[in-house]
């Protein structure tokens, strides 16, 4: 994905969500046990909206399941555009 092109729903880019390791870990499994397991739902970070928060109302809450869920749309996508040529015509 491109890491400056639209941001999502949650107004952030890809690039904030480009963390790495764990990412790719976390892509590689949805593929080694065909399942994505609904704890994903659950997975919020908190971003604090000032230095030093001291209350909640001071973090902004995100999710990151949407920009998950692209990368694992576009692993799909990319072993489909190489596959389909062979069964499917431009006609």
């Amino acid at each position: 994905m491109n890491p400056l092109k639209a941001p999502g729903s949650d107004g952030y880019h890809a690039l904030f969500f480009q963390i790495g390791g764990a990412v790719c870990e976390w892509v590689q499994g949805i593929f080694s046990s065909n399942e994505i397991k609904e704890d994903l739902n659950m997975l919020i970070v908190l971003i604090p909206k000032k230095d030093r928060p001291e209350d909640f109302s001071e973090f902004r809450l995100i999710s990151l399941c949407s920009v998950l869920y692209k990368l694992v749309m576009k692993v799909i996508a990319n072993r489909f555009k190489v596959v389909f040529p062979n069964y499917i015509t431009p006609e």
